[in-house]
């Protein structure tokens, strides 16, 4: 919608979303429906994404909650890597987020968005060869360890942090003290206009 109230039509607007979580998932679609998002401007899919691309599970409902009631109240599945006492897992796919950027050929990226559950220092990795068509990326970040190889990936590259929030703790902002349970990282690409 910014970017109608800018002068862009349908045909110069991409928006790409990625959710492997069913409801989620159905979540994102109803949200385009609801705010008259054209089918032209909007691709979907339902994977994970990270530096590799292969059938894996999804941790779906955590150990001693109602599973039909987990989807609503919680959003932090994440790639089952290793075994979780009594949590439940579903199947899904995992993608390279190079992969499904490639399918955009020549385009310059706005902003890549994510708050993918660990997968972050995989992702950057993953995409760090498209850096130059991206102008912004903000991370929802889940470690004080990703956040440290976040901070040193951009530093290193020279992109401009324009916003640094520490998860867990009440953190100053730009508008005022606020609670954060995830950090929040954002940079801006100083190369690219």
């Amino acid at each position: 919608m910014a970017a109608k109230r800018f002068g862009f039509s349908d045909e110069n607007i991409t928006l790409i979303t990625i959710e492997p979580e069913p409801l989620h998932s159905s979540y994102l679609k109803e949200h385009f429906a609801m705010n008259d998002i054209p089918l032209i401007c909007s691709h979907h899919y339902k994977v994970a994404v990270s530096n590799y691309e292969e059938a894996a599970h999804l941790f779906h409902v955590r150990p001693n909650k109602n599973p039909n009631s987990e989807s609503y109240e919680w959003y932090g599945q994440a790639i089952a890597y290793s075994g979780w006492e009594n949590a439940k897992y579903i199947p899904i796919q995992v993608h390279r987020l190079s992969r499904i950027l490639h399918r955009f050929p020549n385009r310059t990226i706005d902003l890549v968005n994510f708050d993918i559950q660990g997968e972050e220092p995989r992702v950057l990795k993953d995409i760090q060869g498209l850096l130059m068509n991206i102008r912004n990326i903000r991370i929802g970040t889940n470690s004080p360890g990703d956040e440290d190889f976040i901070r040193k990936f951009f530093r290193y590259r020279g992109w401009k942090k324009t916003r640094d929030y520490k998860g867990r703790g009440i953190r100053g902002t730009y508008v005022g003290r606020v609670g954060f349970l995830d950090g929040v990282l954002t940079y801006t690409n100083t190369g690219k206009q």
